[in-house]
């Protein structure tokens, strides 16, 4: 084909057959069919082999015998007119299933208000799951014969019609998943609106969809209906946890009608190409087929071909398109190791300016030459030099506009910058990676009175569908209820108001340590990340009826009645559970905390803790949640010496940029030399060197005796090793000359 390279893929899509197994129905579609074959034939020789065959539902009429039927024509000697793909996936349609009156199709109305009900069918559990198996038992016959003509490797899902492949093109690495998106339909009286879960992703991925995205160039997604077919909590799952940004390269599915003759539709996510109808028999008014050309070398070269049977005329036409991919280069990295795949949202970037006091600063939060695992930065910094001020815009583009306007005009005005009692606008602008590690970026202005100004409005809405937390230095929990009037923002907001309030308390946190009603699972999850966080220390999560409880020193106490560290520490972990939880549901259910994703900002990461506590945290939360990415402040230098000096950032407002550059590490540095060299203070109290000043009142020998005093040597010692040493001077040195200062 002109203008593109031998390095390509190519795919076939259909969609809508609706084969009938009648005598007449069979003549018309075996007449029709043999001029699509011919026309097949024509698109192989134009554009080449097709690499692979997808097929997005509705194959037949929905009775047994009709899908059979078709499994022995598609092997009938007309069919090897063309080359057979090297590999063919299908997806079923709502007429794919053999739907009855019985009442249990039914229960599928409930699917959204029951999670007992979703919990069940996805566990293997109930007897809805066993219709479903008996609802689509000739497609999955049907796809089985298919995939063994054409010798295809489809990995088999949650449920019947869930699969996925894997192809290898000239270096590439193509992988495509097909999605049930009409199982709720084995009813006759289903509603129209399909359904589609994360779940069965998470089947087909082994629970770990990152690492499917970043072990594939090009990533497919083919269902029969589109993404405005399903039900509005399907939709809205489709786009947060589905079909994010940057996760599939094309979204191709069947259900299209009407005499439109666009085919080609620009997603936020994806790009969506639906199908034109066949149907001989109930011909629409576009009928047709799509042939598509990805072009690895010049992915602007790529096309998607439309080719569309005239009825008049009776003559196949085409109509080309380009298909706009962001596609790797060639040269690409390898794919990475699995204990390294990133996550499905990372934040690389933020710029402030006019905020708070800062009149410029940029940050970077990517360290890819750190010596140690995870994904972390540390803000170091005297008091005022912004650490906070970091946490607050973190969290503004955390929720991003419309939700940061729930904080208030008059919060969100003493953001900006005050200068010569006027303040100027402010401006967040960041940039977060996929796990593709395409960029994104977004950006928030805050005007006069708080005014909101924002950008790339469909990526906030992805990122709101994330695990974006932002705790301040104070993480409150209470045993009062709550008063009516912090229940008036969303809870995306009310996660990150402890930032901005120092009196907010932890809502999220609160429905899980004193709530006698939480999920079994959710009492599980958390138990198990205590665990990992808390390890050898006196503490333990235990469930008590119905309830979060800690044993600590023997005793078992309520959340409220820890001492202040494990209190805050127990909180924060509580609200990430509990936000991992209410976003991702079937992956929290798993009770691996490794899988949790999120971006997690803490200020004064070492709040009230013991020193022995502080050091261990950081690596033990690198082992725990290696799969999220960490923004701390510390004062502690037993914080700071756990990370790698790319990971710290020292806050400095007389150094270039407002950034002081580390030239060493300070992993093996002691408490004292962080101080001394990263905090600039000495380790020593300032009472001794007022003494030693001679600004102090003490008796000087008494502060000779505390400069002899050590771990190693106690009071009563350094008094003696004075008086030894007072006396071995006194016989060397003339009288008088060793002053011996004041005796009281």
């Amino acid at each position: 084909m002109k203008g593109v390279s031998a390095n390509k893929f190519v795919w076939l899509h259909m969609s809508d057959l609706k084969f009938e197994s009648g005598p007449t129905a069979v003549n018309t579609l075996s007449g029709f069919l043999n001029s699509l074959l011919v026309d097949l034939l024509h698109c192989q020789r134009e554009y080449g082999t097709a690499d692979v065959f997808l097929f997005s539902g509705d194959a037949a009429d929905g009775r047994a015998q009709d899908l059979t039927f078709l499994s022995g024509w598609l092997q009938a000697p007309q069919s090897s007119l063309i080359d057979i793909p090297k590999a063919a996936l299908i997806v079923p349609g709502n007429n794919d299933c053999a739907r009855d009156l019985s009442e249990m199709g039914l229960l599928f109305r409930l699917w959204n208000e029951d999670s007992d009900l979703r919990e069940q069918f996805w566990q293997n559990e109930s007897s809805l799951r066993a219709a479903v198996e008996v609802a689509f038992a000739g497609f999955r016959q049907l796809s089985r014969k298919i995939y063994q003509h054409t010798g295809s490797s489809v990995k088999d899902g949650a449920l019947p019609g869930d699969g996925m492949i894997s192809l290898n093109s000239k270096g590439r690495r193509i992988g495509i998943i097909g999605l049930n998106s009409v199982f709720n339909q084995i009813h006759l009286k289903s509603s129209s609106e399909g359904i589609l879960d994360r779940a069965q992703l998470d089947a087909l991925c082994n629970n770990d969809v990152s690492a499917w995205v970043q072990q594939h160039d090009l990533r497919i997604l083919v269902t029969h209906l589109p993404p405005h077919k399903l039900d509005k909590s399907s939709l809205s799952r489709f786009y947060s946890e589905i079909a994010p940004p940057g996760r599939f390269h094309l979204h191709l599915c069947g259900h299209r009608r009407g005499s439109s003759m666009e085919f080609l539709t620009a997603q936020q996510h994806s790009l969506l190409l639906k199908s034109p109808r066949l149907d001989p028999l109930d011909p629409p008014s576009v009928q047709g087929y799509l042939y598509g050309v990805v072009d690895f070398d010049n992915p602007s070269k790529s096309l998607v071909i439309q080719r569309t049977f005239n009825r008049k005329s009776g003559q196949w036409q085409s109509q080309e398109a380009p298909l706009d991919l962001d596609l790797p280069l060639r040269n690409a990295a390898p794919v990475a190791a699995s204990n390294s795949i990133q996550p499905e949202v990372r934040i690389a970037r933020l710029r402030l300016e006019g905020f708070r006091s800062f009149e410029k600063i940029e940050l970077n939060f990517l360290h890819p030459e750190s010596l140690l695992n995870g994904s972390w930065t540390c803000f170091a910094g005297i008091n005022g030099a912004g650490k906070s001020s970091i946490v607050q815009a973190l969290a503004l583009m955390f929720l991003g506009d419309p939700l940061a306007a729930e904080l208030g005009g008059q919060l969100l005005d003493r953001t900006r910058r005050l200068q010569n009692n006027n303040r100027s606008d402010a401006v967040i602008h960041a940039v977060f990676l996929d796990a593709t590690g395409k960029e994104h970026s977004v950006s928030l202005g805050i005007g006069s009175l708080g005014r909101l100004s924002s950008s790339n409005p469909a990526f906030w809405d992805f990122l709101r569908s994330r695990v974006l937390v932002a705790y301040g230095a104070t993480r409150n929990l209470s045993s009062q209820p709550r008063h009516c009037s912090e229940q008036t923002k969303s809870l995306d907001v009310e996660q990150q108001m402890t930032v901005f309030d120092p009196l907010a308390r932890l809502a999220s946190a609160e429905s899980i340590l004193t709530n006698p009603q939480v999920s079994a699972s959710t009492i599980a999850l958390y138990q198990a990340l205590i665990s990992r966080v808390f390890q050898a220390e006196e503490i333990k999560a235990v469930e008590q009826s119905g309830q979060i409880r800690f044993l600590v020193g023997g005793d078992i106490v309520d959340a409220n009645d820890l001492p202040d560290g494990f209190r805050s520490s127990a909180a924060w972990l509580a609200d990430l559970c509990a936000a991992w939880e209410r976003k991702f549901p079937h992956v929290a259910r798993k009770l691996d905390p490794s899988l949790l994703e999120a971006i997690v900002v803490i200020d004064e990461v070492d709040l009230h803790l013991h020193p022995s506590l502080q050091r261990q945290l950081v690596p033990r939360l690198r082992k725990a949640l290696p799969r999220v990415q960490w923004i701390v402040t510390t004062h502690s230098p037993l914080i700071l010496s756990n990370f790698d000096s790319s990971e710290i950032i020292a806050l400095d407002r007389l150094a270039a940029g407002g950034i002081r550059p580390l030239d060493r590490q300070i992993l093996g540095f002691t408490t004292d030399q962080v101080y001394k060299w990263l905090m600039d203070t000495e380790p020593a109290g300032a009472a001794l060197a007022e003494e030693l000043a001679g600004e102090g009142t003490l008796p000087r020998r008494e502060v000779m005796e505390m400069l002899i005093a050590s771990p190693d040597i106690n009071q009563e010692e350094a008094r003696l090793s004075f008086d030894e040493l007072q006396a071995t001077l006194s016989d060397i040195l003339p009288p008088r000359s060793f002053p011996v200062g004041r005796t009281q």
